[in-house]
């Protein structure tokens, strides 16, 4: 999904907020966004080096 600026956004659940993440963004300031797209979605937890695929679906597909 297209957030107002243009860019790729997509969206996370933590605990009971829903929160909007984009490419590049740090979570937590552990956590960083390294691909956001229409089919995959990193997360690279830095402290450790380690990388969570997380294999995405759009409602259009």
């Amino acid at each position: 999904m297209q957030g107002v600026d243009g860019k790729l956004v997509t969206y996370l659940m933590r605990g009971d907020a829903i929160v909007p993440i984009r490419l590049h963004q740090v979570l937590d300031g552990d956590y960083r966004v390294d691909v956001l797209n229409d089919n995959e979605l990193v997360i690279h937890y830095v402290p450790l080096d380690e990388r969570i695929h997380i294999s995405v679906r759009s409602a259009e597909n």
